[in-house]
């Protein structure tokens, strides 16, 4: 039976999904509906080529996990760009955004750490925040129309590569955008749909 003339059929639609950051309680996290896209996983696995008798055979190199790109719209009470400045913050480069990074204090010569830079864009709040207590991640998740989570990818290790926002421009009306770039160690894929989640 062809899948039109079923009505059970759903197909995954690409504006229903949401970011699990694991910041914390509901209350501390970016609330889903200031997220404006999102990329999910993408594993690269490069080849090398060897010739042999005037034939050319490909062998599988190493695997990479590609970034993940965020994108954020904002309201004017900052409710996105000051969690995202604190994510910085807490991974010690505190002073520098600030303003103060020319002061030689203590806190000057503390300089990003991959824990402290981890840690805080998900923390022992979030569901999905350890495993033994050395891996965190946080999830990009799919959604039925019910608004059940059916497809979860999870990040390992994920730290922020840049933070980049929208140009000012007086002839444009366009909302302001705020664009994160995120890189990790490795991804997972969890099957919710099947687990009846």
């Amino acid at each position: 039976m062809t899948f039109w003339t079923e009505n059970n059929f759903e197909p995954k639609r690409a504006f229903r999904f949401k970011l699990n950051l694991g910041f914390g309680s509901e209350e501390q996290s970016i609330p889903y509906f200031y997220l404006k896209s999102a990329t999910k996983p993408v594993l690269d696995i490069s080849s090398k080529e060897h010739m042999v008798g005037g034939r050319v055979f490909n062998f599988p190199g190493i695997p990479k996990w590609a970034d993940v790109n965020l994108e954020f719209v904002d309201d004017v009470n900052n409710t996105v760009i000051r969690k995202l400045v604190d994510v910085i913050q807490a991974s010690n480069y505190k002073d520098m955004l600030d303003g103060a990074g020319s002061d030689f204090t203590s806190n000057a010569l503390k300089f990003i750490s991959k824990s402290k830079l981890t840690n805080s864009l998900t923390n022992a709040f979030s569901s999905q925040a350890s495993t033994n207590g050395t891996q965190v991640s946080f999830s990009v998740e799919q959604l039925n129309a019910e608004g059940e989570v059916v497809e979860a990818w999870d990040l390992y290790n994920p730290i922020i590569t840049k933070l980049e926002q929208d140009s000012l421009d007086y002839s444009k009306e366009d909302l302001s955008i705020y664009k994160l770039t995120v890189k990790y160690d490795w991804a997972k894929f969890r099957n919710l749909a099947q687990a009846g989640a």
